[in-house]
């Protein structure tokens, strides 16, 4: 991708701004079921107790993955 941009980190600094922290993070595909699955109970008002354990654990994941 610099080929094309031709970035200059030390330019960014200069110029008084952070530089972006290129974090990668993908979540698999069973987490993702899970939160769709999750989501879909809870939009037919079935089975709440039962999304809101699945999703809990993942709430706290990603505010504890973001803070």
């Amino acid at each position: 991708m610099d080929f094309f941009i031709h970035s200059d980190a030390s330019a960014q600094r200069s110029r008084g701004t952070v530089p972006r922290r290129d974090v990668r993070f993908e979540i698999s595909p069973g987490v993702s079921g899970l939160q769709v699955i999750s989501g879909a109970l809870l939009l037919i008002n079935r089975y709440v107790p039962l999304a809101l354990t699945i999703l809990g654990p993942i709430i706290v994941n990603i505010s504890c993955f973001m803070a």
